[in-house]
């Protein structure tokens, strides 16, 4: 079970009884994922999220998922 999975079992984003802080990290879980390969047709994400590719070169480290849904509209950058 990974860190963001474990988070979002017992929380929920926006709930009144946890502080602003706390919102905002779970709110950050869900939009900046990071990891190997090209984030198009593998990584389900909202549009505005980031992906930080740890394999990635000149234009192809930061991904911004611009349009779209589920795993298509990342563009490099």
């Amino acid at each position: 079970m990974s860190l963001q999975t474990t988070i979002a079992v017992g929380l929920h984003a926006h709930d009144p009884e946890m502080s602003d802080l706390q919102n905002a990290m779970l709110s950050l879980l869900g939009l900046i994922r990071s990891g190997t390969g090209t984030p198009e047709g593998a990584v389900t994400a909202g549009v505005g999220s980031i992906f930080l590719r740890t394999d990635g070169g000149a234009a192809t480290t930061l991904y911004v998922k611009e349009s779209g849904a589920g795993n298509t509209g990342w563009v490099g950058k």
